[in-house]
């Protein structure tokens, strides 16, 4: 816009955006650029941004200098300026838990007395799935296989491997589901015709981020066997810099919560997993404070202890009823160097390098808990929550007792921090 007729002050005033388009991960927090270059900056503007959905033109939020208003009721609570960064000329948009309906254009309007200047800024929406699972289907002279996984965003990349790393030439028929929050689910099938290569990988890749998720399975054993007596041996597992860069996206860290124990021993009963076999025990403490939204994380110092548990448990504040095993909680276990999880007495391995710090995310949003290997960055399980729709419990923190067990403080990193 022309800036004749503004005074002195406003003269080679203007916006400014990155010109390439912001991607925001589905449920994290993103940051939409706006810079105003001025010198000096005015003393007092207003910043309005705008979302363009078809042709209509809906207010996002607006910052006057003094006060917030947020706009359109599905921004509400979910927007934030930095009136601290006013000075600096940052007139930034934060916007939290990402959706797949935020992904447009937006316009940062900015006015001075009786002008104004704006611009506009992409934001492109992704979302990282689970890691695929493989089946395997036993025929009488080949092999037929199912890659299976959910929660992506945009339509992932669909890749079968041989055991060099190489695609296969095999005919593959993806299938894609749009789930209700707008993330894809993704059934793809092939089959291993005689003579082929027994070693087979799945992989998933998210173009916008350019991030993959990859299962591997080998298959040994006769083709005329039956699918009972061939031995299988499937293999999760992502290259130590594909989970770093997820981690990366997701930002455990800024979803640090400090934990603090109960003073008073329970004693907590976990599922064994096993019919007919009852429920272990295990004196534990349980978090003082509970959750019942949003995302949280923390990290565990373990210390010397080689047998432990830990993970969440819910409880209904009010009626104080005893957790019941295999439904108010949800554990991660380690017993005589094995890890096992609550979800079933399926071994999950052994934790690699020195395995003595656990990382545990809670995230509410999407009914999910995962623990990672903080040393190698590794995701150990995930688990699906589900509390029958009570609202009125709230998710604890529970830790086995053990000398040295702590909660291992995080740096949290400064809002505006990267830009």
């Amino acid at each position: 816009m022309a800036t004749e007729g503004w005074p002195e002050v406003a003269k080679g005033w203007w916006v400014s955006s990155p010109g390439i388009p912001i991607v925001g991960i589905v449920g994290e927090r993103v940051v939409l650029p706006c810079q105003l270059s001025q010198d000096p900056i005015p003393e007092v503007f207003s910043v309005r941004w705008i979302f363009h959905d078809d042709s209509r033109r809906i207010l996002v939020g607006s910052f006057d200098g003094k006060s917030l208003e947020e706009g359109d009721g599905r921004f509400q609570g979910r927007v934030e300026f930095f009136p601290w960064e006013f000075r600096a000329g940052n007139v930034s948009l934060g916007l939290r838990n990402v959706r797949i309906s935020d992904q447009g254009s937006y316009t940062c309007h900015v006015s001075f007395q009786d002008m104004s200047q704006e611009v506009s800024v992409e934001l492109e929406v992704a979302a990282i799935g689970d890691i695929p699972t493989i089946v395997l289907n036993s025929r009488k002279s080949d092999f037929g296989l199912s890659c299976r996984t959910s929660g992506w965003f945009p339509n992932p990349e669909i890749l079968w491997l041989d055991s060099q790393g190489k695609i296969r030439k095999e005919s593959s028929s993806p299938r894609m589901t749009l789930e209700p929050l707008g993330l894809f689910r993704i059934d793809a099938s092939m089959t291993l015709p005689p003579g082929s290569d027994l070693e087979v990988s799945c992989r998933i890749v998210n173009p916008r981020l350019n991030v993959t998720r990859e299962s591997r399975i080998r298959i040994s054993g006769s083709r005329k066997e039956n699918a009972s007596a061939v031995k299988v041996k499937l293999e999760r597992e992502e290259e130590k810099k594909k989970v770093k860069s997820v981690l990366a996206k997701i930002h455990f860290k800024k979803r640090f919560v400090p934990v603090a124990w109960n003073a008073l021993e329970r004693i907590l009963e976990l599922p064994s997993g096993e019919s007919g076999v009852s429920a272990p025990t295990f004196p534990v403490h349980v978090g003082q404070e509970g959750f019942r939204s949003g995302k949280c994380y923390w990290e565990l110092e373990l210390g010397e202890e080689q047998d432990w548990v830990l993970g969440v448990l819910w409880e209904n504040a009010g009626c104080g009823a005893r957790p019941i095993p295999g439904r108010d909680s949800w554990a991660l276990r380690r017993s005589q160097g094995e890890l096992f999880s609550s979800s079933g007495p399926r071994g999950l391995g052994k934790l690699r390098g020195n395995g003595s710090t656990l990382g545990v995310f809670l995230d509410l949003d999407w009914e999910r808990l995962e623990f990672y290997n903080v040393e190698t960055t590794e995701l150990l399980e995930r688990l699906d929550l589900s509390t029958g729709g009570d609202p009125q419990g709230m998710f604890f923190p529970f830790v086995s007792q053990g000398e040295g067990i702590r909660i291992r403080p995080v740096p949290i990193p400064l809002p505006l921090k990267g830009l």
